[in-house]
């Protein structure tokens, strides 16, 4: 059992941060937790404010801006759908990394889960996995525009929200 389940369990108040290093030394805290600790809605929100900042630079700098951004935005965004998948689809009854699969309280919400909800998933994880694999000697497809990206994570907040209250 993580500390994060037994603090659940035992209904102990927690505080999530993390100790970071670098080549100066180990142990710099960070009130922050690292992006891929994150719930799905906080990992939403963090993409959200990365997308403002790469509307803002495409208005200043131009279409070059998205080159520092796409990839974070891509790869960003790909993250947060595998834990929708985890955490709001199979409702963390099975997850990456974990040692046990927990289904007391939690399994019947697989069950509220329908063939679109699929399909939007699927779709959703195609549209942001390519990209980032090396297409070889092929011409890559084009990633996402920004405008995309922000009706998909719309899209996909709406969805987590949609399951969640069934």
């Amino acid at each position: 059992m993580s500390l994060v389940e037994a603090s659940k369990k035992h209904e102990v108040n927690r505080k999530m941060f993390q100790l970071l290093s670098n080549s100066k030394g180990t142990g710099i805290y960070d009130d922050d937790i690292p992006f891929n600790a994150k719930p799905v809605n906080s990992k939403i929100k963090e993409i959200n404010k990365l997308l403002q900042e790469a509307k803002r630079g495409e208005k200043e700098i131009g279409v070059g801006a998205n080159l520092y951004y796409g990839d974070r935005l891509l790869n960003k965004f790909r993250i947060t759908i595998e834990r929708a998948v985890e955490d709001v689809y199979v409702n963390d009854v099975v997850a990456r990394y974990k040692w046990n699969v927990t289904t007391k309280g939690k399994i019947g919400q697989i069950g509220k889960i329908s063939p679109e909800d699929c399909i939007f998933i699927d779709d959703m994880m195609d549209k942001y996995s390519v990209p980032l694999h090396d297409p070889g000697t092929e011409t890559p497809p084009p990633p996402p525009t920004l405008e995309e990206i922000e009706t998909d994570l719309s899209n996909l907040k709406s969805k987590v929200n949609e399951i969640r209250t069934r």
